[in-house]
């Protein structure tokens, strides 16, 4: 998920900061025994949410 995330960073769709986030994230859950897809999702989710909180949006709903 990581390696996509970076091409999107690259390509300028996510910023630096929404990047780092997510990969903020990911190195916060490599020593948990969640299965992998679920730790691809709390990836994602994470850019995500820190990309619609900087076009003045939040996750909350």
């Amino acid at each position: 998920m990581l390696s996509v995330l970076h091409k999107l960073k690259e390509l300028r769709i996510l910023s630096q900061g929404d990047y780092y986030f997510a990969k903020l994230i990911a190195d916060k859950q490599c020593h948990t025994d969640y299965a992998e897809p679920i730790k691809n999702l709390a990836i994602l989710l994470a850019a995500l949410c820190s990309w619609r909180y900087t076009q003045g949006n939040t996750c909350s709903q």
